[in-house]
């Protein structure tokens, strides 16, 4: 059969980001599946399927084939050959033949059908701006598997939160949302799905899918996400107002030179904010650095310990701040976002 190049590395592209070894249980969640209608590919956190048409079925190992496919030089038409030969896959192309074993699709089938039977109910529009929200809360989810559901993102009602105890973030969309946990992981490969128009929230399951066809799946957690609302009630009384943004994630990284610990969350400069400048600063028993930005602040002088990269990761589009409570609260648009300060010398 001819296929044409172009299009299918376009989908494998995007599907190749759903190949994750350390959620697969079985040999081939790390394979493309071809059923004659679609192509999917399955890990045991996410599921994600293309239309396409195929005269052949298959299973094969899907980084060998991406790169095979992306290797072969198509004919004059864009096309190269994939030929089912016995229980060989065969690409044909103009610079390349390449030959690869199949696989029964036995073991994959029950986890298809599975995710299959659970996206069978009502989709729902998507609320708008949900995966704007995801996306400007995602980096705040922790990495580590004993945070538990620290490590997910929480979908409810109209907000999307992410947090690890050091910071917390949270988007106000329009509209309401069912509720579901999902890994953060999991929800990053998401944001490189095209156009979402409908999501469902199953059993096991949340599903979001386009007009294209394009089906994209991530399981959900099942547990209790804190609530962090009153943290974002709490007054944080000093307002500080920044003059570059820019000016003040240099200061931040150029303070980090003696702040010499292994682990990022244990990272901390000292910041001192005056009437007209920011000072970030460090020591230890090799030196000590200050660098500067400027600021305005008509209160008392302010003095905290912060991680100066979880500070930075937020400063990008802001132009003001406020302290309070041992924490900086950030305001921008729908965006709020806390982070932990601290109070050591």
């Amino acid at each position: 059969m001819k296929i044409n190049k172009e299009e299918l590395r376009t989908k494998l592209d995007l599907m190749k980001p759903s190949i994750d070894r350390k959620a697969m249980t079985i040999e081939q969640m790390g394979h493309f599946v071809f059923t004659g209608s679609n192509i999917y590919i399955i890990n045991n956190s996410v599921y994600m399927s293309m239309p396409m048409e195929t005269d052949f079925k298959a299973s094969v190992p899907a980084e060998e084939f991406h790169n095979i496919v992306k290797k072969a030089i198509p004919d004059d038409e864009g096309n190269i050959e994939i030929v089912i030969d016995n229980n060989n896959i065969r690409i044909i192309g103009e610079n390349l033949k390449a030959g690869m074993a199949l696989y029964a699709e036995d073991e994959i089938t029950e986890y298809y059908d599975g995710i299959v039977k659970d996206s069978k109910a009502g989709f729902r529009p998507l609320p708008e701006g949900l995966l704007e929200a995801v996306g400007h809360c995602l980096f705040s989810a922790s990495n580590n598997p004993a945070m538990a559901t620290l490590t997910c993102v929480n979908c409810e009602e109209q907000y999307v939160v992410c947090g690890d105890n050091y910071r917390i973030s949270r988007y106000k969309h329009s509209g309401e949302v069912d509720q579901f946990l999902a890994q953060a992981s999991a929800v990053h490969t998401l944001m490189n799905m095209p156009s979402v128009t409908e999501y469902l929230v199953g059993s096991s399951w949340v599903h979001f899918k386009n007009d294209a066809g394009v089906l994209f799946s991530i399981r959900r957690v099942i547990g209790d996400y804190p609530d962090f609302s009153s943290v974002f009630d709490l007054p944080y009384p000093n307002k500080v107002i920044i003059k570059d943004s820019k000016k003040l994630i240099e200061a931040l990284d150029a303070a980090c030179v003696f702040s010499d610990v292994s682990n990022q969350l244990d990272l901390a400069v000292k910041v001192d904010v005056g009437e007209n400048q920011i000072v970030c600063s460090s020591t230890n028993e090799q030196g000590w650095a200050d660098a500067f930005a400027e600021a305005e602040h008509s209160g008392e002088p302010i003095v905290f310990h912060i991680n100066p990269v979880f500070f930075s990761q937020v400063l990008k589009n802001i132009n003001e701040f406020y302290v309070g409570d041992g924490k900086i609260h950030i305001i921008e648009g729908n965006f709020e976002h806390i982070i932990v300060t601290y109070a050591k010398e």
